[in-house]
């Protein structure tokens, strides 16, 4: 993987959206412009421009710069290109620069050290670290990544149902992991057993996530990012960096999310539609934190096209992801994906249309993903729409809470409290919703609730 630390273009793409363009079109009529006013011709292509976006190139030959800002009828600051030699004098400059270091600083610290530094606690115990806790065997073949990658999915499967095994279980299988890729191996098993150890290490990090462990969560995250690279395998490395950026929106860090799916989109054509259109929502998720209303949308419609293409390029785990990341996984996520900027009242409607799709077609072993979509348009409803169908369908969520161990669905149970105070004078059930929530937070410890 590329060492360098790249800042995605964000005004570029934004100036693309705006104007309906594919990359592969952008590149058509900068080459245009640039045979105009050179009459030689351009040889710009989709991934040129897809390398602008991404920030890998940041300040392209002049003619080409020019060409872009005629294209575009902007300045070169407006198209986001910048020279690394240029030093900003205006204090907007200034605070630009300041935030694309943060952006590097960051992204520096997510790839400093392997994945063994800082490892989780779970993953250690009295007589040290892990490779010195058991035997670890002379050789291994693929029927060892054949085992690791079993766990992986056996572990992935409970943890959406939400009834994820205990931390201290899968910790002590992802140290078995790591003992074997110790082992000798050909190149190929070496390989593979990396990927299988990433698996299952961006497993247990959604599961610690999902648990409120966050920094156990990073942690496993980057063993999981670290064995991603080592092994080549993008499509991993964009899925432990969109999970990275699902617990960075939770931690309502959304600027270092859009961070984290900028870097996940680097040589985004190797990756299949259905990963594509997981950043997507991620960043639709972002920018709705941000309230970003217009960029939400545009993320969620990219989301839906990328969906709708199907491709499975380079993507060994596409059998099992392909049935999770079914049409009732687009509906839900990307209802949530628009909910922040749906409970100010902005694209209301679409958002609990995609809710109440994804309820009716859940199937129950993706309960929890369900009754995540439940408590979200119950609180919409209350919110924006009609107060007796959110009241019963937070009822619902409320019962079917009972049935799922899950810190994030104790904290969408707290929002959909919170989602109560405009109409529990006025409306009697509310007021009467309002207490069985307080009642479910004394008697399961489902949510910061107060009466």
């Amino acid at each position: 993987m590329a060492s360098d630390v790249a800042v995605p273009n964000v005004r570029l793409t934004r100036l693309i959206a705006d104007h309906g363009w594919t990359q592969a079109r952008t590149a058509e009529l900068i080459n245009a412009a640039v045979q105009q006013a050179t009459q030689q011709p351009g040889n710009y292509s989709a991934e040129q421009i897809r390398r602008l976006e991404r920030g890998e190139v940041t300040w392209p030959h002049t003619v080409y710069r020019a060409a872009i800002c005629a294209v575009f009828g902007v300045t070169e600051e407006e198209a986001g290109l910048r020279s690394k030699r240029m030093v900003s004098t205006t204090v907007a400059d200034t605070d630009e620069s300041d935030e694309n270091l943060r952006r590097v600083q960051f992204m520096r610290g997510l790839r400093s050290a392997p994945a063994m530094a800082g490892l989780p606690p779970a993953l250690h115990n009295g007589s040290g670290p892990v490779s010195a806790r058991a035997e670890i065997p002379l050789r291994i073949g693929p029927e060892d990544v054949h085992q690791v990658t079993k766990v992986a999915d056996v572990f992935r499967a409970a943890d959406h149902a939400g009834h994820p095994p205990s931390g201290e279980a899968m910790a002590a299988e992802l140290r078995s992991a790591l003992r074997l890729l110790e082992a000798k191996a050909d190149r190929g098993t070496k390989v593979a057993m990396q990927v299988a150890v990433g698996r299952l290490a961006n497993v247990i990090g959604w599961s610690q996530f999902d648990a409120g462990c966050h920094a156990e969560a990073d942690q496993y995250f980057r063993i999981g990012l670290y064995n991603a690279e080592e092994a080549g395998a993008w499509w991993l490395r964009a899925d432990v960096l969109t999970h990275m950026a699902r617990q960075a929106v939770y931690l309502e860090r959304a600027d270092d999310a859009l961070t984290l799916i900028g870097t996940a989109k680097i040589r985004e054509d190797r990756l299949s539609s259905l990963r594509r259109s997981a950043l997507c929502i991620v960043e639709a998720r972002a920018f709705s934190e941000l309230g970003e209303a217009r960029e939400a949308t545009r993320s969620v419609d990219r989301a839906v096209q990328f969906f709708q293409e199907v491709d499975d390029r380079d993507d060994p785990d596409w059998e099992i992801y392909s049935d999770f990341f079914s049409e009732a996984q687009l509906n839900g996520d990307t209802g949530h994906g628009l909910w922040a900027v749906a409970a100010q009242g902005l694209e209301t409607a679409n958002a609990m249309a995609r809710l109440e799709a994804a309820i009716d077609s859940y199937p129950d072993r993706y309960a929890r993903s369900r009754l995540f979509c439940m408590a979200r348009l119950a609180a919409l409803m209350l919110l924006q729409g009609d107060p007796d169908e959110g009241v019963a369908l937070a009822r619902q969520a409320l019962a079917a809470a009972q049935e799922v161990r899950s810190m994030r669905v104790r904290d969408d149970l707290g929002k959909l409290h919170s989602a109560t105070a405009a109409r529990r004078d006025s409306h009697p059930g509310v007021a009467g919703l309002r207490r069985e929530l307080a009642a479910a937070h004394r008697g399961n410890n489902y949510a910061e609730i107060v009466t």
